[in-house]
């Protein structure tokens, strides 16, 4: 598949049209320094004037508002051809541009916002359907926000330009490749929150209006509550509540020019107070990525420009390294904001905003009793069985906040396959299934589990490991799926028959 003339060479034929100097002399010798390429300079010069909006190539196909903290604008488009973009992974290729605008009031006035770049190259392996690119862009929305009573809905737009930037003063501009696509998108609520009555957003990775923050601490049920940073991923898929764990982010609104001070005290002991002035790391939205360190000075941070930076961060709480009495405990935060790095100009400070703590993981003995444990009842713990036993046996997996359960055996592998147990009494007679997002009766109760060693496969003689693993539903780093967990074994030995 060839590219033609006036593809490959848009940029310097771009420059020749946009000047508007045709004379005989720049027209000759570009036109032999063509010909010695084998190529129609004044030919090509034709094709790309009569080229406009052309999506042959590449075409926006969506644009959206994604409602993270910044919020950001996202425009998707589609790569349709394996050729054409200026060389392939291993050299520069060529950038796709996208201008994108808004008209925040619906009234047909556009405002430029900025134009994002996306690097792409030549795939002479594309797919049929071809590949799929983003381009994002955070925008501050704060100003326009609007209360949960008066929906906002604006409209946006983004222009589409391969190798020519885009206009940033007609939003109607076209270029030669590239389209524009119009969508309306919906503001998210909230009663904006000022230097003088500053707001914390996100706690831990979870948006405070899910979380108990003058109650318990927990993440509220029934509510939907789900991550800031990950909308589809719920705090708990069971709709649980859940403490938290480990480095809890908390997110703000950035005051640009000011400063700001975030404390942690113990609910049952306010006179056990911190600030929080360790260092930590805000991503930059650059390619490749890069971070900037946030540095305190005596105890407060410096406000960044937050349309520069992927998040919103403000503060890094190092929760689980606190004491023994303290790592599980309640506590309160708040958050000051200041003219001048020093109590004396704090001009606002918001609510104390309770959260629980749980960095503890479920306990194997010899905790007494222990959350989690795991023993074989017929033939006793590290004993010998026939090849073609039914090994039975108990185990706990209790925690304050628990979440899960699984069990295995070890090892499993293509040489050495082995059946899995089951949470069930062996028969005779079968009792009920206990699903893994159930605890168990705690120690010394339990629940019963079986292992069949010649179904669906006859386990091969050898040394095996009944495995417990039990994780609670603690919010751990501020991330999905991240749980504080443990494990324990049982071993046995099969002999042949």
């Amino acid at each position: 598949m060839s590219v033609p003339a006036h593809r490959f060479g848009v940029n310097e034929l771009n420059t020749i049209v946009n000047t508007g100097v045709f004379t005989q002399e720049l027209v000759t010798a570009k036109t032999a320094e063509w010909t010695v390429a084998g190529l129609d300079f004044v030919g090509a010069v034709g094709a790309l004037l009569k080229t406009n909006a052309d999506v042959d190539y590449e075409q926006l196909e969506c644009l959206g508002l994604d409602e993270g903290i910044p919020e950001r604008l996202v425009g998707t488009f589609r790569i349709k051809r394996p050729l054409g973009y200026s060389g392939d992974l291993c050299h520069p290729g060529s950038q796709e541009y996208v201008a994108f605008w808004a008209d925040w009031d619906n009234t047909c006035e556009w405002t430029y916002l900025s134009t994002v770049k996306v690097n792409v190259h030549d795939i002479p392996s594309i797919p049929k359907d071809g590949l799929c690119y983003t381009a994002i862009l955070p925008v501050d929305v704060s100003k326009i926000r609007q209360s949960c009573k008066k929906p906002k809905i604006a409209r946006v737009r983004a222009v589409l330009s391969w190798s020519v930037q885009p206009s940033t003063t007609d939003p109607n501009a076209l270029n030669f490749y590239g389209n524009r696509l119009d969508a309306h998108v919906q503001i998210n609520p909230s009663e904006p929150g000022t230097p003088e009555n500053p707001e914390i957003r996100n706690i831990g990775g979870i948006p405070v209006e899910f979380i108990d923050t003058p109650g318990l601490g927990l993440t509220l049920s029934g509510v939907g509550a789900a991550f800031a940073h990950y909308p589809a991923v719920p705090a708990d898929a069971f709709d649980r509540p859940c403490p938290f764990g480990g480095n809890l982010y908390m997110d703000a609104q950035f005051y640009f020019g000011l400063h700001y001070r975030v404390r942690v005290r113990k609910a049952s002991n306010h006179l056990i107070i911190k600030v929080l002035d360790d260092s930590f790391l805000i991503e930059r939205w650059v390619h490749p990525p890069t971070f900037d360190v946030q540095t305190a000075v005596g105890g407060f941070f410096k406000y960044l420009n937050g349309l520069d930076y992927v998040t919103r961060t403000i503060a890094v709480w190092s929760s689980g390294s606190l004491g023994p009495l303290d790592k599980d405990d309640l506590w309160e935060m708040q958050l000051d904001v200041a003219t001048l790095p020093n109590e004396l100009n704090i001009i606002g400070s918001s609510p104390w905003y309770r959260v629980q703590l749980d960095n503890t993981a479920p306990a194997p003995p010899p905790a007494s009793p222990p959350t989690i444990d795991i023993h074989i009842a017929a033939g006793g713990d590290c004993k010998d069985f026939k090849q073609d036993s039914t090994i039975s046996g108990n185990f706990v997996a209790n925690d304050l906040y628990f979440g899960s359960w699984s069990l295995s055996t070890e090892p499993n592998t293509v040489t050495t396959p082995s059946n899995q147990p089951q949470a069930i009494h062996c028969p005779p007679p079968p009792g009920p299934v206990l699903a893994n997002t159930s605890p168990t009766a705690p120690a010394p109760g339990g629940h019963d589990w079986c292992l069949d060693t010649l179904s669906p496969i006859e386990m091969k003689p050898c040394g095996y490991v009944v495995r417990l693993d039990v994780s609670d539903r603690s919010i751990v780093h501020s991330v999905p799926y991240a749980h504080n967990s443990s494990h324990i074994e049982v071993g046995f030995c099969l002999r042949a028959k």
